[in-house]
């Protein structure tokens, strides 16, 4: 990952340590995500420049929309929170580690206060009308500052936003153009880190029509000023596991027209989704379809973010 010119790596995380593992990562993960794995990152990124986010994944009993950001009975995203809590405990105020706190990435907010920071996946709601732009923005300040009530700890949050007019999940989807505004303000808010956003597009599902909405997606999120950070990847196949699922990229077609969004989108920074995603096929580490072009791919992007 440093020779690619990675310095962060996002860490899947299904859950708090003590569930059970039928109830956390197994049954979901398709990778070896489970609590003791995260140790085994903290421990190798120790003494090297990357860094670690922690990035909160849904899992079959739990989904962040459906608790953010009030519960029915008015708590705020418990279930959040109680995973980001456990995180803390394990990584930033663990005695017996205390180097393990040096590696969690830290961002600096809108007000220029540095926050540890956290990515979350698939940022809709459940619990709001699709007009409540201003609530959902709110939401993540009264996440950060109940966990800042119970920890000692400010975080903040990239987030993975769903769009309105897809087959994404969520009664409420952000959008930059009503949302952005009050996303932007938000104290807590560090920035959009999106994850393979373009696999929920609902039109016909072309490489054309694909990049044409990316495109789209990434400009209008860039627009905000709130800080982007460009995703690619080198496409998406995951018929093994997921055989209904949609197929595109995998080209040089697509590679070129990723790398003019990086190009035009990636002043902030880019992310790779994702690293070792065999199954899906987002593999930037060798494949024997392959070879190394990706990694070679990867190594273009970040030299190009570092020339901006």
């Amino acid at each position: 990952m440093l020779t690619a010119g990675l310095n962060v790596v996002s860490m899947s995380s299904w859950g708090e340590d003590f569930l059970s593992c039928d109830v956390g990562w197994s049954h979901i993960a398709p990778m070896q995500a489970s609590p003791g794995s995260h140790d085994e990152l903290f421990i190798a990124a120790n003494g090297k420049p990357l860094l670690i986010m922690p990035f909160i994944e849904s899992r079959n009993d739990w989904a962040f929309r459906d608790e953010f950001p009030r519960t029915s009975d008015n708590h705020i995203a418990p279930g959040t929170i109680s995973q980001i809590v456990n995180l803390i405990e394990r990584y930033l105020q663990d005695d017996s580690h205390p180097e393990w706190a040096s590696s969690w990435a830290q961002a600096y907010d809108k007000n220029g206060e540095s926050r540890y920071a956290v990515v979350l996946i698939h940022a809709s709601s459940n619990r709001l009308s699709p007009s409540e732009h201003e609530p959902f923005a709110v939401g993540f300040d009264l996440i950060a500052e109940e966990i800042f009530q119970r920890t000692g700890v400010k975080i903040g949050f990239l987030i993975d936003p769903l769009q309105p007019y897809t087959h994404a999940p969520g009664w409420f989807k952000p959008t930059p153009e009503s949302t952005g505004p009050f996303l932007a303000q938000s104290n807590s808010i560090l920035g959009i880190q999106s994850f393979i956003p373009e696999i929920w597009f609902s039109g016909s599902p072309t490489d054309a029509n694909f990049l044409t909405w990316k495109e789209s997606y990434s400009r209008r999120w860039a627009e905000t000023g709130i800080p982007f950070l460009m995703d690619i990847s080198p496409g998406y196949d995951a018929h093994i596991v997921f055989p209904n699922s949609y197929h595109y990229g995998l080209t040089p077609a697509w590679q070129e027209a990723l790398t003019s969004m990086v190009r035009d989108f990636g002043q902030d920074g880019l992310v790779f989704n994702s690293w070792n995603g065999y199954t899906e096929g987002m593999a930037a580490v060798p494949t024997i379809e392959f070879g190394d072009q990706y990694y070679r791919w990867l190594q273009e992007a970040c030299q190009i973010v570092d020339s901006q």
